[in-house]
């Protein structure tokens, strides 16, 4: 008889019906700087929030470094929150990429918050676009 329980992955339907463990952060993005938010577990959902006020700064959010550059001439995957905008999605993801590349502003404020499974960073699949997830880059 066994006696250890296995861990639960990223198909764990119940890690996503429990309510999240919070996460939050903030920080100040510089100009053409981008940021990888490294979540602790996977997230059960997100809420990413240019806070910028009175000054016009777009903020780029994606779910992969690819995905988040800059390109004019590729297609790029990511999405664009304009000054006090937020994004709020359930989404189970590991890592969040942040970047002040499509914005003329020199600085641009941000808040993330996160729900977390018990989902351990290694059990997540990897988002790229060469693994079968064109949409993310």
């Amino acid at each position: 008889m066994g006696i250890h329980w296995a861990e639960p992955g990223y198909k764990s339907v119940g890690e996503y019906q429990l309510s999240g463990i919070p996460y939050v952060t903030s920080s100040i993005l510089g100009d053409e700087e981008t940021r990888t938010i490294e979540f602790p577990r996977v997230t059960k959902n997100i809420i990413v929030r240019n806070a910028n006020t009175g000054t016009v700064a777009v903020l780029a959010v994606g779910f992969t470094e690819n995905g988040i550059q800059a390109n004019p001439v590729a297609q790029t995957n990511y999405i664009k929150l304009n000054s006090g905008e937020s994004l709020s999605a359930d989404l189970r993801i590991k890592d969040l990429f942040l970047s002040n590349s499509v914005s003329d502003s020199n600085l641009i404020e941000f808040e993330v918050l996160a729900g977390l499974t018990d989902i351990t960073r290694d059990k997540m699949i990897t988002l790229t676009g060469s693994n079968g997830f064109s949409g993310v880059g």
